[in-house]
Parts: C-alpha cells; sequence; structure tokens
C-alpha cells in the first residue's frame, strides 16, 4: 500500500516507535563498541554520549535503561517528559483560543510578540544586570492584567481585552490530567511563544509545531486523518498511558547509573522556548528522592547547569556557547569552558567540575574572540554578578543559593 505521508508512514510501524521511545540508542551503542573493538584490537575504555533535546531525553533515558551502555552522558535540554511536553503545545494553543481564529478569547501572534518583550522589560533589571536577559523565569510572577487594554503598557492594537487576559494568564498556568494532578509545569516568561502562539497558516488554523501532529496521527491513533484541532486533555492522558514505545521517560530513577560510577552533565536554557526550564528542576529533584540522596551526593555524579538567556539547546541573548555548539571555538578547548570536556575529565581523572564558562559571540559570528562570558554553576547554585565588576567577564560571576 502507498502511504504519502512520510512522518506518518514511518511512525506507524513499532520498530520506528520503539527505537524512537527507548531502544536505538542502546542498539547503536553495543554496534559502536563492536566496530570499534575490532577496528582497534581492544575494547573502548569509556563510552560517552551526547544529545539535546530528544537527544537529552534518549541520554536521560538509556541511563535509567541501560546503565551499563555510557560511563559519562551530556544530556542538553533534556525532553524528559515527552508526551507532556509534546501535549503542552496544543493545550497551549487551545487555552488561548486556537483554532476559532476569530473568537474574542483568541491571542493573536504578534500580541504575544509585544507581551513578551513587556515581560523581558520589566524583569530583566531585577538580577541587577540589565542585558535583555530574564535570569531565573520560576523565581517570578507577573499578572498579564497589566498589558490590559486602558493600562498604556501596550498600545492599542496589541493590548489585551479582559477576555484575553484569561488567555495569557492560563497560558502560563502548569497543565492537568483529567484528574487533576499536575503533569507538567507552566510555560516560562519571556521565553517565546511561537510553539503554541504561531497557529495560524495563511489566515487559517494550522499549527506550526508538526510533532504533535505527527506523532498522535501514527503512534498514539493510527490515523492519517487526525488533527489537533479538538485536541483535548483526554487526548494527552490517553498517549501518556499507552506510553508508544515507552517514549516517557519521566521516572528519575538512576540507582543503577550511580552505583556503577557512571556521569550526567544536563544543561538547559533560561529562555527555552520548546521545554520549559522548570522541568529539569522537577526532574532533579525526583532523582534526589529516589536515591535518599544529599546534594553533595547528587553533585558527585550529576549536574545540572541552567543557562540565562538561552533558547533550546544553543542561541539567544546569553552566553550560550559551552561547547555544545559546532564548529568548536579553537581558544575554547579546556574543560572549563565545553561541557564535554568537563564530562571526559570528570569521568577519567575524577574531576568534578566547579563551573563552566559561557561565551556569547557577535550577532554575524564574525567575533573570533568572545565578546563576552559568563559563568555558570551546578544547580540549586545561581550564576550571580558581583556587583562591581565587568559584566562581560566571567570573573565577574558567582555561584550562590537563591535568596542569598
Amino acid at each position: 500500500m502507498y502511504c504519502n505521508i512520510l512522518l506518518y508512514c514511518h511512525i506507524i510501524r513499532n520498530t520506528v516507535i520503539n527505537d524512537f521511545g527507548h531502544r536505538g540508542i542502546h542498539v547503536e551503542a553495543k554496534v559502536a563498541k563492536q566496530i570499534a573493538e575490532q577496528y582497534y584490537g581492544r575494547k573502548a575504555l569509556k563510552s560517552y554520549y551526547q544529545g539535546c533535546s530528544t537527544g537529552g531525553r534518549q541520554g536521560l533515558q538509556n541511563a535509567q535503561l541501560y546503565p551499563d551502555d555510557f560511563d559519562g552522558i551530556l544530556a542538553g535540554a533534556p525532553g524528559i517528559d515527552w508526551l507532556h511536553i509534546v501535549a503542552s503545545k496544543g493545550i497551549l494553543a487551545r487555552r488561548i483560543g486556537w483554532p476559532d481564529l476569530t473568537s474574542d478569547v483568541y491571542v493573536r501572534p504578534e500580541q504575544w510578540k509585544a507581551i513578551v518583550a513587556k515581560q523581558i522589560e520589566l524583569l530583566d533589571p531585577l538580577d541587577g544586570v540589565e542585558d535583555g536577559i530574564i535570569d531565573n523565569p520560576a523565581a517570578h510572577a507577573l499578572d498579564p492584567a497589566i498589558m490590559a487594554c486602558g493600562t498604556g503598557l501596550l498600545n492599542s492594537s496589541l493590548c489585551l481585552k479582559p477576555q484575553q487576559v484569561a488567555s495569557v494568564r492560563a497560558a502560563y498556568e502548569p497543565l492537568a490530567d483529567s484528574e487533576g494532578n499536575i503533569v507538567y509545569p507552566g510555560f516560562a516568561l519571556g521565553a517565546d511563544t511561537s510553539v503554541f502562539s504561531a497557529n495560524r497558516v495563511n489566515g487559517t488554523a494550522e499549527l506550526n509545531y508538526k510533532v504533535l501532529q505527527d506523532f498522535w496521527r501514527g503512534a498514539v491513533y493510527n490515523d492519517s486523518t487526525w488533527t489537533p484541532h479538538n485536541f483535548t486533555v483526554k487526548d494527552m492522558d490517553f498517549a501518556v498511558k499507552l506510553n508508544p514505545g515507552g517514549v516517557n521517560a519521566a521516572e528519575g530513577d538512576l540507582q543503577k547509573f550511580h552505583a556503577k560510577g557512571g556521569k550526567i552533565i544536563s544543561y538547559h536554557g533560561q529562555a527555552d522556548q520548546t521545554i520549559t526550564p522548570k522541568l529539569p528542576a522537577e526532574y532533579y529533584a525526583k532523582v534526589q528522592a529516589n536515591l535518599n540522596a544529599t546534594l553533595d551526593d547528587m553533585h558527585s555524579f550529576y549536574q545540572l547547569f541552567f543557562v540565562p538567556g538561552m533558547y533550546h539547546c544553543s542561541g539567544g541573548p546569553g552566553a550560550f556557547d559551552i561547547g555544545q555548539v559546532y564548529p568548536l571555538k579553537k581558544d575554547r578547548l579546556t574543560a572549563k569552558e565545553n561541557v564535554l570536556l568537563a564530562l571526559t575529565k570528570w569521568v577519567e581523572e575524577d574531576q568534578e567540575p566547579e563551573t563552566i564558562v559561557g561565551a556569547k559571540f557577535d550577532s554575524n559570528g564574525a567575533s573570533v574572540k568572545a565578546i563576552g562570558e559568563r559563568k555558570y554553576c551546578p544547580y540549586p547554585y545561581e550564576s550571580k554578578w558581583d556587583g562591581s565588576g565587568n559584566t562581560t567577564k566571567a570573573d565577574s560571576w558567582r555561584c550562590k543559593l537563591p535568596g542569598v
């Protein structure tokens, strides 16, 4: 039978679903080790994994299910609760009135750009450095009612009507399942909302975020005609219960990986527009609870670095280059500036990373040298300006616990 919907045609196959969900990286690791041994004549001394987004999820999921595959795992912006992450795009779009583009509650994409810009303008100065960055969005709250028409904060073409205020407020609330249990944290203030607000194409109601439609069509419902236009919490709950390919990896059970001496470095942008930065913090707490571990215990095998001003995996106004951006810069090939080198040094020399220095380059990428650097700290420590030094220099930043 001919199938003309490319991703759907693949995702209806159980082998593909299982490989995407949990098995693919495990098989690759086994085969890669066999190839390396055959080529070099001896077994590899250490094995490493690096991935971001779905790749980050696959790294942490591999540590849970196949703890012997890797000695060190670098997991960027991990989509560890993948089904809730993807479902959230449909639910948030529905919360803001989509697919009825004429509804009184519908918030237009151009309004969202103004809303996010105003969030950054108002919250950026609170960390002491005005750099167009909200250092820790989870530490703040901002009622969208201040952007209502009549307040003067937004012009008359972009301000929010009362019904729209309620829509925007709902977009930042956590997701709950059909039984009222919170299953996914709220969207981050200051992050680009286009993953759910870019929801009209040529004047019609279409989500630009196609992953939701493709995965639910193929792996969840096996129905090529299904669309997310009427997506509800029940669609989310059904997919989570089905869990195609075991794709959800939110259990946080790293006991075997911890026991074998494995090491994990994870990083996440505080301006991530695809996966809210609240999620990795919740996952970290879950791992800690499962191990009944102290913070020192956690830092001895699993370190999470938040990068203010970084988008999903890379990019953004912050000093986001921590060695995950290719091609690598020749003058930034040390464990202090490169997360992968920090991981290998940790595994092979037992030198735990204390900080990672991120770099920012000019917008057109022409700079050979960084135009700004910032020191990042293992969670829950935060990178704080010392109050006097040059904010573009790494030495002007200190690691402090929140509120200190």
